[in-house]
């Protein structure tokens, strides 16, 4: 892919927030329709919102602004995700009650 093509529609300034270079040096990218390759994939990424990962439990996720999007297409936000640990906790806790010794109480 060509770094025109991938950096369509996208300002200047914007390309330099996404790739972290100076914006003159983007300037140069789009003048010249040559730009390293791992710059063009950064941009590639960003536009797609794909999460990069040699993961395969990853594959299909994707970022669509504020949210995390599953493969079924189910998004999730930052709160929830951060939550998570406290779910796991509770249902540690309300497994563990659950399997605990019954303690019988007997009135003399």
């Amino acid at each position: 892919m060509r770094f025109k093509d991938a950096a369509f529609g996208l300002s200047v300034n914007e390309l330099s927030l996404i790739t972290h270079r100076h914006p003159q040096t983007i300037r140069r990218y789009l003048r010249t329709n040559r730009a390293p390759i791992e710059v063009t994939h950064l941009i590639d990424l960003h536009r797609s919102g794909k999460i990069p990962s040699t993961n395969e439990s990853w594959s299909g996720w994707r970022v669509d602004g504020p949210l995390l999007i599953d493969p079924d297409g189910n998004g999730y936000r930052p709160n929830e995700i951060r939550s998570l640990w406290a779910v796991k906790q509770l249902r540690y806790e309300l497994e563990r009650l659950r399997k605990g010794p019954v303690q019988m109480c007997m009135d003399v």
